[in-house]
């Protein structure tokens, strides 16, 4: 019942994603030249849907629900790891070539309060750790759709040595130390064709 749930909302919170998209590149393209004698605080409240209106996960307090995680590399169609169950994430991963650019993209969505100083959090290990990095993903408020993070390109390790399956440790927090979400996950490295 709960997953039917966050499947209705997600479902929902694309739609409109969608929507809201659509709807500011035609703002840009058509670029109104209008004058309005309306206040800043009047074009504010029309600009920004209430709250209310989002729908929310009545099962789960959490203020950030991650959505996905997709691993972007040129040329490659990689199926997105989907983060919005508890359990939904444990065991997946993600088969890339050495030496090749990749990035990950991380979709999320804030429900009924903002949230500071969100942050992705990611320990990559190989026997041993190898790195640990931090992401600032920024400041949310909530009931605005899905927000997308994408970062920084990286390369894929490359050689011999480096070939194989990392173990990967993900987390969102933020600036309070709420955890939202901590899972891991592996990326197999394997030999250029």
């Amino acid at each position: 019942m709960l997953l039917e749930n966050q499947k209705r909302v997600l479902l929902h919170l694309q739609k409109e994603n969608e929507d809201l998209r659509r709807r500011l590149s035609l703002a840009v393209r058509d670029t109104v030249k209008k004058t309005d004698i309306k206040s800043n605080d009047e074009k504010e409240r029309e600009r920004s849907p209430s709250v209310d209106s989002y729908p929310v996960i009545d099962n789960d307090p959490r203020a950030v629900i991650p959505v996905t995680l997709n691993l972007l590399v040129e040329g490659e169609n990689h199926e997105p790891m989907q983060l919005f169950s508890s359990g939904a994430a444990r065991g997946a991963n993600f088969r890339v070539m050495e030496g090749i650019h990749c990035r990950l993209r991380l979709d999320f969505f804030v429900q009924r309060e903002g949230v500071k100083d969100l942050r992705y959090i990611q320990e990559v290990s190989q026997f041993f750790r190898v790195t640990r990095s931090h992401y600032f993903l920024g400041d949310y408020t909530a009931g605005y759709g899905i927000h997308t993070y994408t970062l920084e390109p990286e390369i894929s390790p490359k050689g011999i040595l480096r070939r194989g399956t990392y173990t990967i440790k993900s987390q969102f927090v933020d600036g309070d130390g709420n955890k939202y979400l901590t899972w891991d996950w592996q990326l197999k490295v394997v030999k250029r064709l």
